[in-house]
C-alpha cells in the first residue's frame, strides 16, 4: 500500500520505541508542501513524547527555498536512553 503522512505518521511514530536502540539518532522527514514542520513536531509530541528534539536540518544553501514549511523537512530527534 501507499503511505499517507497525514493518516499514517502517527502509527509509525508510535512504534519508534520498539524500533530504535536507546539513544539512537532518528531523522524524521517529510516532503509535502501541504504539511508543515508543526505537523511533524505535533505528531512526535503525541505519539512518541519521550523522544528529544535536537534540530531541524537546513536545506541546501545552493538551492534556497522560498517557503521552508513547504520544503523538505528533516528533523533530528534522539530516542530516550
Amino acid at each position: 500500500g501507499s503511505f499517507d503522512a497525514a493518516r499514517d505518521y502517527g502509527r509509525l511514530l508510535s512504534r519508534m520505541s520498539s524500533l530504535c536502540a536507546p539513544g539512537a539518532d532518528v531523522l524524521i522527514c517529510l516532503n509535502s508542501p501541504l504539511l508543515d514542520e508543526a505537523f511533524l513536531r505535533d505528531r512526535v509530541a503525541e505519539y512518541w513524547p519521550e523522544a528529544q528534539f535536537c534540530e531541524r536540518l537546513a536545506g541546501r544553501a545552493d538551492f534556497p527555498e522560498r517557503d521552508t514549511d513547504a520544503a523538505l523537512k528533516v528533523l533530528h530527534y534522539r530516542a530516550p536512553s
